[in-house]
């Protein structure tokens, strides 16, 4: 279940990077190149998941085994696969800042980025909510999250909400290090 300290710290951080401008195309051989200098393994293929249709997942991060993958199921679209590497980076940053990549604790961004301050309720409309519903992305996350247990939402919905940031997420990818990840 969420609590009021998660949603207000997702609300501030989202607030921040909602106006942060797209990037045309990410460059995925840096990306890959990155994830592997920190200790994480990359494919694109078949992914493999845990629930659901294997037709409808386009990515995964498995904080166990420390594996990035990206479906061939995304198809053509750049900016498809540009938000999928995006949602699954921002998982790899919460394994990295949990308990390093060498632990499968995943530790939240919004707490790494708030250093746990306080922030005003009236920000919700404004912030993750607003953002993921501008989107039209609050059905999709409500639908994809259903199967999660409350007390691990957090994670998903940090990184929908994550997925129109790429910069964002490339510059708390960069602060993952091999030091920063033991």
């Amino acid at each position: 279940m969420f609590t009021k300290a998660i949603l207000s710290a997702l609300t501030a951080v989202a607030a921040g990077f909602v106006s942060m401008p797209a990037v045309a195309g990410l460059n995925h051989a840096a990306i890959a190149a990155h994830l592997n200098s920190i200790g994480v393994t990359t494919s694109y293929g078949e992914c493999p998941f845990e629930q659901g249709d294997a037709d409808l997942v386009l990515g995964t991060y498995n904080s166990l085994d420390n594996h990035f993958c990206i479906s061939n199921n995304i198809g053509t679209s750049q900016q498809l696969l540009d938000e999928v590497v995006t949602h699954e980076l921002a998982h790899v940053i919460q394994d990295c800042i949990g308990d390093g990549i060498d632990s499968s604790n995943l530790g939240s961004i919004t707490h790494y980025l708030s250093a746990g301050d306080e922030v005003h309720e009236e920000l919700l409309d404004q912030g993750l909510i607003g953002a993921l519903l501008k989107r039209e992305k609050m059905q999709h996350v409500t639908d994809h999250t259903s199967h999660i247990e409350d007390n691990m939402k957090w994670v998903e919905v940090e990184a929908y909400a994550l997925e129109q940031s790429p910069l964002f997420v490339l510059k708390l990818l960069s602060k993952c290090t091999p030091s920063s990840s033991n």
